[in-house]
């Protein structure tokens, strides 16, 4: 049936419209959550593409429900351009641990670092000025961002990535808090991962820190991002649709 007709169709109930609208927001959730499965953020684009945030408690293990952080002129403003001048409004993101990855391309020999948020959640975002803010959203579990599982020296094989997931959610107790899960996560990347990278001491207290990119070696350190994503050329159209069809049942 065209979308067009779906609001003033009477034969549908507001009990039908309410699932519609439920199946809808999980689809277009499935569709942001794949877009988040293979995320990564170039060094170089700190403060245009991700903002690093440091407390002296990790932010969503500290239960509060706001972080606010005032940013320099330089990145206040490159934050706020790389946000605006896109097809699409972005998402916004939290991510904690990091992953820094360091390499050198094969075509100039440049070494490059790469940081990949393991744990990332959906947050509201606003500036006012120079200060930023995020907010939390209901959600129980974070998505996975499995390219952290692929880089060399964490997970190579396919078998290992699929039993690390397991792992995790087995272990992660929706009945819990933050604290209590991320807890027994950072233990779980250390007995997994500890003897091929480094681990930044600071995972085993939650502090969250803010680390020098530049000079970092490739491992997992205590450090949470604020980043934005718009996902892919290939799920645009289909969720502009889904959100189409969402304000058509929601008038």
């Amino acid at each position: 049936k065209p979308v067009q007709e779906l609001s003033q169709d009477k034969k549908l109930s507001h009990t039908t419209k309410a699932k519609l609208l439920q199946l809808i927001r999980y689809y277009r959730e499935c569709i942001q959550t794949e877009n988040l499965s293979d995320i990564e953020l170039y060094g170089d684009k700190e403060g245009a593409h991700f903002l690093q945030c440091q407390a002296e408690k990790e932010w969503l293990s500290s239960e509060r429900e706001i972080f606010e952080r005032n940013l320099s002129a330089q990145d206040a403003q490159n934050f706020a351009k790389a946000t605006r001048y896109r097809k699409k409004a972005a998402n916004f993101y939290y991510g904690y641990p990091l992953y820094v990855y360091r390499f050198k391309r094969r075509d100039n020999g440049q070494e490059n670092v790469v940081a990949r948020p393991f744990l990332i959640v959906p947050v509201e975002y606003e500036k006012n000025g120079s200060q930023i803010q995020m907010t939390r959203t209901e959600t129980y579990r974070p998505q996975v961002n499995t390219g952290v599982l692929r880089a060399r020296n964490v997970a190579p094989r396919p078998e290992q990535q699929k039993a690390f997931m397991e792992q995790i959610q087995e272990k992660w107790n929706e009945k819990e808090g933050f604290e209590a899960n991320f807890k027994t996560i950072t233990n779980l990347i250390n007995d997994e991962f500890g003897a091929d990278n480094y681990i930044d001491p600071n995972l085993k207290m939650l502090n969250s820190i803010q680390i020098d990119l530049a000079t970092a070696v490739s491992g997992f350190y205590s450090s949470g991002v604020l980043f934005f994503s718009q996902g892919s050329q290939y799920t645009f159209g289909l969720e502009e649709e889904l959100e189409e069809i969402e304000k058509k049942l929601d008038s």
